[in-house]
């Protein structure tokens, strides 16, 4: 079903195209061509529609996977707007309980995590750049009581982190950050990370007992966390990778990806 509904949209999508073509030369062309133009928009919403009545109907279903990954041609997916993001992940959730070993479906959950990065990605860099009023440059003070903006850092990779010291994971990767701060800070790899804790003196104790030899600061106010909240960081850690030209880079790289995507930056 899903087959033939693409097949049909398809080759009404070719028709419109052809007629299109054939019409440019008309002296009526600019009326007819706002039509036929409609038209193509029309039959590629409906199809959206159709597709996304279909996934939702059949979340538990292996078949939705190819409803998720049509496409009208080569450049353009049947699901084209970000907003629907929202399926794949509703998609995602649903098989991973019922087929967890599927190749498809951890595929699917692959996608999800990059797709969500750099929507993430977007929409930070959207902010940054139509919204002025809001200022995406921490100025922290650190472990030694000096202030420092991120923005002071340009010229070099930063990768600003976000942590807390009651988190197991935070504490594993500042471990791991250790290793690639070792291998690419004389590269001009450097950290900026803010902590989250309450509790002053219980993030300055695992600062210096970690032996941490980066920039480590902490939200001015834990109980109102402003970077924290303009970078909409919902689960920690969380991080932004900045380029040398202040661009971000990528978001929320642990482990391996981050690994790879820094031996991008300074062998490349």
């Amino acid at each position: 079903m899903l087959d033939l509904r693409l097949a049909r949209t398809k080759s009404r999508l070719d028709s419109l195209r052809t007629l299109y073509e054939a019409d440019s030369a008309e002296p009526d062309f600019e009326e007819k061509g706002a039509l036929l133009e409609q038209e193509f928009n029309n039959t590629v919403s409906d199809i959206r529609r159709k597709t996304i009545e279909f996934i939702i109907g059949n979340t538990t279903s292996l078949a939705s996977l190819k409803a998720l990954y049509q496409r009208i041609d080569d450049n353009a997916y049947v699901l084209y707007d970000p907003r629907d993001l929202q399926y794949m992940k509703i998609v995602s959730d649903s098989l991973g309980k019922y087929y967890p070993r599927s190749r498809n479906v951890i595929a699917l959950s692959e996608d999800v995590k990059r797709e969500m990065g750099e929507f993430n990605t977007r929409q930070l860099q959207n902010m940054a750049n139509n919204s002025p009023e809001i200022r995406l440059d921490p100025e922290l003070t650190d472990i030694n009581g000096k202030r420092i903006a991120l923005s002071s850092l340009r010229g070099k990779v930063v990768l600003l982190t976000f942590w807390s010291v009651d988190s197991p994971e935070c504490i594993a990767e500042n471990l791991q950050l250790k290793e690639f701060y070792k291998t690419y800070n004389r590269k001009g790899f450097e950290i900026y990370q803010i902590n989250l804790d309450e509790d002053e003196e219980k993030w300055k104790r695992q600062v210096r007992f970690d032996e941490l030899p980066w920039i480590s600061t902490r939200e001015d106010d834990p109980s109102n966390p402003r970077n924290a909240i303009l970078y909409n960081v919902r689960v920690l850690p969380a991080n932004y990778l900045y380029g040398r030209d202040g661009s971000i880079e990528g978001t929320n790289l642990h482990g391996r990806t981050l690994q790879i995507k820094l031996n991008q930056l300074f062998n490349n």
